[in-house]
């Protein structure tokens, strides 16, 4: 199994001054396009979390935004909060837009070295995005660069919330793995829950809600990987998937009829 890096959650931390201005390690993510997966997490935890449940973003310049993508289910109170860090100067506002682009809500109150953040329940189910940026007008005087960092977190605020984490790998890993039309999700009685991207080497990480669900892998070529996943309460399951290639000639990623009859069709001729 991979191994991978922990950090304490702990919001307000002294981050290292520094002298030059520099990216950080999302960028590029100024367009939507870009956007990074961020993963939910519960701000009260005190425990380390994998990476990813608290992301560490600054501003370069005055031309810097930052954008994340994350999954949401409807009627569930979310918050997402850029929390600037301890002597932190930066004085984000955040943009929330439902999975079709149209803006949800933006945000832009709380004073230069203060928390920002908005709290909402989805109408919808899917994957909403964020833009988050740096005041720049009605007195903002913001800086920029490394020392002027925040924290963004993503957490659920209802009662009883509860999260986990899905991780694995899959093989075989071989440059034939076409990882942008790798699809890894999470469903609950047809439900859609949670995805996530094919990381280097064949691994993949999510957030999902603790629980019983279904994880379901469908790779180009193989057949679908589909296995009920029990997600512990701040805790991590594993599942490591051996895919079984197929000859899917009519390119819908199952065997069927269809294909028999494609096969037939190559062996007549």
């Amino acid at each position: 199994m991979k191994t991978y890096f922990f950090k304490p959650l702990i919001i307000f931390l002294c981050w290292p001054l520094v002298t030059l201005s520099a990216a950080d390690q999302y960028e590029p993510d100024n367009v939507k396009e870009q956007a990074n997966l961020i993963f939910h997490t519960n701000i009260n935890e005190t425990q380390d979390l994998p990476e990813d449940t608290v992301q560490i973003h600054d501003f370069t310049d005055s031309s810097d935004v930052d954008w994340v993508k994350f999954d949401v289910n409807k009627k569930v109170r979310h918050k997402l909060e850029a929390a600037p860090q301890s002597s932190s100067l930066c004085d984000p506002g955040i943009e929330i837009y439902y999975p079709d682009g149209q803006l949800l809500e933006i945000k832009d109150e709380s004073p230069e070295g203060e928390t920002e953040s908005i709290e909402w329940t989805p109408s919808i189910t899917g994957k909403y995005f964020a833009r988050v940026f740096q005041c720049t007008e009605n007195g903002c005087t913001p800086q920029y660069g490394q020392q002027n960092s925040y924290a963004l977190v993503l957490s659920r605020t209802d009662a009883g919330s509860a999260f986990g984490y899905i991780t694995g790998k899959i093989s075989p890993c071989n440059h034939g793995i076409n990882t942008l039309t790798t699809q890894i999700w999470v469903t609950d009685d047809q439900s859609f829950y949670a995805d996530a991207t094919l990381l280097p080497e064949c691994y993949f990480f999510m957030s999902n809600e603790a629980g019983s669900f279904q994880l379901n892998i469908k790779i180009e070529g193989y057949l679908l990987d589909s296995i009920k996943i029990n997600v512990p309460e701040m805790g991590m399951v594993n599942h490591d998937a051996v895919l079984t290639k197929i000859l899917d000639y009519n390119g819908n990623f199952i065997l069927d009829i269809g294909d028999v009859i494609q096969l037939m069709q190559q062996v007549s001729q």
